[in-house]
């Protein structure tokens, strides 16, 4: 959803309903605001991530793009998962705000593919445990990885509703 808002630092956001009519699109005070579902279900205000490219995605990168209001991903693709936790951590101490981690799925032939597997579940654990917002699943197939973040997250969400119920 495509909204305008009025800059100015003299009274709060105006929200203008008429945007889609068009009244407000040529006015130089008014600047377009992207809201979108993936914005809300992340906790972000525009919809853009940081690539979690390896080395270059740590936890000063990640942070800066979320605490611009979109969502930084670390790097976490043959991270071990204790220094991954650590990452995570770091990662949360420059930000409140939303981020999530990057994991490279490639499966090499030749490879130990169960070994493969069975650390890439111990980084997403890890990943889930610490609370990330999202686990971005790159080149090879996910299908294999989601259920149990998602059956963990579901979980964690119930938890967090019980304790603002509570209050």
């Amino acid at each position: 959803r495509v909204r305008a808002v009025e800059k100015s630092s003299a009274s709060p956001t105006r929200i203008l309903s008429k945007v889609e009519e068009g009244q407000a699109r040529d006015d130089p005070r008014m600047a377009l605001e992207l809201r979108t579902p993936f914005c809300r279900e992340l906790g972000i205000e525009h919809p853009v991530l940081s690539v979690g490219f390896a080395a270059g995605a740590r936890a000063e990168l990640v942070a800066a793009v979320s605490n611009a209001g979109a969502f930084g991903v670390l790097g976490a693709s043959g991270i071990a998962p204790d220094f991954l936790a650590a990452d995570i951590r770091r990662t949360r101490a420059l930000t409140d705000r939303a981020f999530g981690i990057n994991l490279i799925i490639a499966e090499v032939s030749g490879a130990d593919v169960e070994e493969d597997r069975a650390f890439l579940r111990e980084q997403i654990r890890v990943a889930t445990a610490e609370g990330v917002a999202a686990i971005v699943l790159f080149w090879g197939d996910a299908s294999l990885y989601v259920d149990e973040p998602h059956a963990l997250g579901q979980e964690q969400r119930r938890a967090r509703a019980g304790e603002g119920s509570s209050r």
